[in-house]
């Protein structure tokens, strides 16, 4: 079951992805976290390298990135079944969708 339901549903999904960017970026702005946007074709690896050198935190989340990420998408689908019910199906999309993508980079312990 997904949170309630017989079968996970996209339309359940998007409240929460819907409201998980806002949270974050509350989060950055009571913990004063600086947020980046990555450019196309920026290496996250050294963008992060950059900020813990320069970073005087023992620990603690650094900074918060964001990017547009390629991903497979399963949408839900509806569709009548022999017997004429209606039942929900999940089909793989050969095509990839570009999807925000939000990463915190969190120092554990220096």
């Amino acid at each position: 079951f997904h949170r309630g339901h017989r079968f996970a549903s996209s339309v359940l999904m998007d409240p929460m992805s819907k409201q998980f960017p806002s949270k974050l970026e509350e989060y950055a702005q009571q913990h004063v976290v600086p947020i980046l946007t990555f450019a196309k074709q920026e290496r996250k690896d050294d963008v992060a390298k950059a900020h813990l050198a320069k970073s005087k935190q023992v620990e603690g989340v650094v900074f918060i990135g964001k990017a547009q990420e390629k991903a497979r998408v399963c949408p839900t689908e509806r569709r009548k079944s022999v017997n004429g019910r209606r039942t929900p199906r999940f089909e793989l999309n050969p095509g990839r969708t570009s999807l925000p993508s939000r990463k915190a980079w969190v120092l554990a312990d220096r």
